[in-house]
């Protein structure tokens, strides 16, 4: 439970300032060469001699005035969303094809990570060596215990139902979003996680079998990390959601990082077991990313201003 409140307090840190920010708007006219700011507001006074535009009257005069109150964002991001559940069984079949993707992007993409992945095997158990010594030490030790519940999908699964809950209830979209996609993520991270875990059945470091022992089918399931592969797959998530924010990146997948390393120094995987598990999550968070079914909400809105004897809409856009 401890880990779970600090998984939904890191969510909830990463999300204040884009809250902060999308408060602020301001008017301007929109004439040429006039930039747009984060607010922009279109509005057409009423007028005695209406001008036809696409068949539907519109008054001639658009003119920019002090806003109105800004109202939270009316649409819900809902989790029965019908893109938003297709996208389940569409990203299952992505991560299913991937291996057989031969694109230029895919096999540059691959060349990197089975490389890096190589180096690490052949280097496991002289890592395993170095991060038993930086384990013996009671600090480490307590480190490492602080990072181990981060990486646990219960908690990050609870941290995301919490970010949704708090859009909720502060008609934060964006929040909602975070938690919907970041469950998402979650979840498909499990299949390449699990698939990977039955086929290879490695041997953890202490079992002491070695860093090749593999196929063994008696519980070994050691490649993929599960906590580095879901915690770089929601750190992926929220890096993607704020990256208007050139801080939360780096502290996103430096939490990812850390847990993925206490993994290593606390003797329960190969360093090459955590690398799998970082693709694995990075690869997933990008893919739920780029399916977003809530697209434009991530930027910009379309909210109606409703004053009396005023018609019009506001586009309204975060940076």
């Amino acid at each position: 439970m401890t880990g779970a409140l600090l998984v939904g307090f890191l969510l909830l840190l990463c999300s204040g300032a884009a809250r902060a920010s999308e408060l602020r708007a301001i008017a301007i006219q929109t004439h040429p060469g006039v930039g747009y700011p984060a607010s922009l507001m279109l509005r057409r006074e009423q007028s005695p001699t209406p001008i036809e535009v696409a068949g539907a009257p519109v008054p001639p005069q658009v003119a920019a005035a002090e806003p109105p109150q800004l109202r939270p964002r009316p649409e819900l991001v809902s989790p029965i969303d019908r893109d938003y559940l297709l996208n389940y069984p569409r990203g299952a079949w992505e991560i299913v094809k991937r291996p057989f993707d031969f694109s230029r992007d895919a096999l540059i993409t691959d060349a990197v990570v089975l490389g890096v992945g190589g180096v690490l095997f052949a280097l496991d158990r002289e890592i395993r060596v170095s991060a038993g010594r930086v384990g013996d030490s009671e600090e480490h030790n307590a480190i490492t215990r602080d990072l181990e519940p981060i990486g646990r999908w219960q908690n990050l699964g609870i941290g995301f139902a919490a970010s949704y809950a708090a859009g909720i209830v502060t008609d934060d979209t964006r929040l909602q979003r975070l938690g919907l996609l970041g469950g998402q993520a979650l979840a498909l991270a499990t299949i390449p996680y699990v698939g990977l875990n039955y086929a290879f059945s490695r041997d953890r470091p202490t079992r002491g079998h070695g860093s090749v022992s593999f196929f063994k089918g008696n519980g070994s399931r050691s490649f993929p990390s599960g906590h580095a592969t879901y915690s770089m797959a929601a750190a992926t998530v929220i890096a993607e959601e704020f990256k208007d924010y050139p801080w939360v990146a780096p502290f996103a997948y430096g939490v990812a990082g850390a847990v993925g390393i206490s993994r290593i120094v606390d003797d329960k995987h190969w360093a090459s077991d955590v690398w799998a598990g970082w693709a694995i999550g990075f690869g997933v968070g990008k893919l739920v990313y780029a399916m977003d079914p809530f697209g434009l909400g991530k930027n910009v809105a379309i909210l109606p201003i409703t004053e009396p004897g005023v018609y019009g809409a506001q586009l309204h856009m975060t940076f």
